[in-house]
This record gives structure tokens, C-alpha cells and sequence, in this order.
């Protein structure tokens, strides 16, 4: 696993952040749990919440696996 993750609110912006740094923010501020390693979710109103990071390297960019292969997206 890399160690940032990218944050995407829409095509003008984006982030990435060291994954420690959002798991502590997460498990601290938001209360969620951690299920595995970028998976976290919490339970509200009867209902289970998932939160799940997708990995990405140090220049934010990720690599998804489909049918067809690696692809990878900046």
C-alpha cells in the first residue's frame, strides 16, 4: 500500500494527505473504526457507514485494476 491518498471534491480540486494523518483524523474527530487498512466505517441509526480510501503514490495518482488490466489516473 502507498502512503498518501488522494481527496477529489470535484475536477478543479484536489488533495493528497499522508494516509496516517486522515486514518488519525477519522478514528479521532469522526469516531468511525477501522476495519482494514482504508476501510473505516461507523454505525448510525442502525445502519452501517463505510468510508474507503483508494490508495495513490506521492504525486497523487492512483491505479485501479479492471477487466482489462492496470490503469492508472492522475
Amino acid at each position: 500500500m502507498y502512503d498518501f491518498i488522494s481527496i477529489f471534491s470535484d475536477e478543479t480540486h484536489s488533495q493528497r494527505i499522508e494516509a496516517t494523518l486522515l486514518e488519525a483524523f477519522l478514528i479521532s474527530e469522526l469516531k468511525l473504526s477501522k476495519e482494514s487498512h482504508l476501510k473505516f466505517f461507523k454505525e448510525i441509526g442502525g445502519e452501517k457507514i463505510t468510508i474507503m480510501g483508494i490508495p495513490a503514490n506521492s504525486n497523487g495518482a492512483t491505479v485501479l485494476i479492471h477487466l482489462k488490466g492496470l490503469k492508472t489516473l492522475t
